[in-house]
């Protein structure tokens, strides 16, 4: 059975002008590497578009966890669920979303986002 782990680096500038990027790495347990490096560069203040939808399958290592809750996962539907976090740049401002996501295929960590606000 393979297991995947997803690492995160964000390398910033500042909010004019100037580039920011995402670089994310997938390591598997055979030690192969593979990376993806997004970068937007632009004249003006940079907006980040939500990161994640409803509906969308994703790693649990993408969304940020909530530690200021009392628990971490739930069950819902049989499913195993947890809340998460997310915060992106709109109009040169911090905005902080939360939402659940919720287990869809154990064997490969897959997650769907069930819901956002």
């Amino acid at each position: 059975m393979k297991k995947y782990f997803l690492i995160l680096a964000l390398i910033s500038g500042s909010a004019w002008a100037g580039c920011q990027s995402r670089v994310s790495t997938i390591v598997n347990n055979d030690e192969a590497v593979s990376t993806n490096t997004l970068t937007v560069c632009g004249d003006g203040p940079i907006t980040l578009e939500k990161k994640v939808k409803i509906g969308q399958v994703i790693l649990e290592t993408e969304v940020e966890d909530v530690p200021e809750l009392n628990f971490s996962y739930f069950k819902h539907r049989h499913s195993k669920c947890r809340m998460f976090r997310e915060r992106y740049v709109f109009n040169n401002v911090l905005q902080i979303n939360h939402g659940v996501i919720c287990q869809k295929d154990a064997k490969l960590d897959m997650w769907t986002v069930v819901d956002k606000w």
